[in-house]
């Protein structure tokens, strides 16, 4: 048996992307095919700005100038503020997400594909706007802040796989499951 009938044997595997809540394998379905769809480019926007665009900047901040923090207070309070920016940006992607899915038992499949669609096309602009917030301080702080905007730029990605919508949650669940009630 050689390396190419593995290959095969694993392309003929069912897709098994597990329902965290229950357990239950998620089935190649037309709906979960339309999920699949509706979250693709936003998906894709989303790697793009929260996992390419924080790595180039971390390219760029080897290039950019320091600035000279004129007050430490001043620098010290900057970075209280981006902090506490990043966090809400996280509080309100996590809170849209959670609303979103209290309202997935009453809508079909053409409304779910467009609120995946939604959710997932705003984590990625938020995430990726607050990838912003890194050259930003870097700008600001000297040189004792270079590893604190190198921080921020790190936290963006983690952000996006964490709070982005999961594919599972948006599919219909099992009979009786409680995003199968209306």
């Amino acid at each position: 048996m050689g390396w190419t009938s593995w290959i095969f044997r694993f392309r003929s595997m069912p897709t098994m992307l597990g329902d965290h809540e229950t357990g239950c394998p998620m089935e190649t379905t037309p709906e979960t095919q339309a999920l699949r769809q509706a979250r693709r480019w936003p998906y894709t926007l989303g790697l793009t700005l929260c996992v390419l665009w924080p790595i180039a900047l971390e390219i760029l901040l080897t290039r950019l100038p320091q600035g000279e923090p004129s007050d430490p207070g001043a620098v010290q309070s900057l970075g209280h503020t981006l902090t506490g920016i990043i966090f809400l940006a996280a509080a309100y992607t996590y809170w849209r997400k959670r609303r979103a899915m209290e309202a997935l038992p009453s809508q079909g499949l053409p409304e779910r594909c467009a609120s995946l669609r939604q959710e997932t096309l705003l984590a990625a602009l938020i995430f990726g706007a607050c990838s912003l917030l890194g050259p930003l301080y870097y700008g600001a702080s000297g040189p004792a802040g270079e590893r604190h905007a190198r921080s921020y730029l790190a936290a963006v990605p983690i952000m996006f796989f964490v709070f982005a919508p999961r594919l599972s949650s948006w599919s219909p669940g099992p009979p009786g499951h409680p995003r199968e009630r209306a």
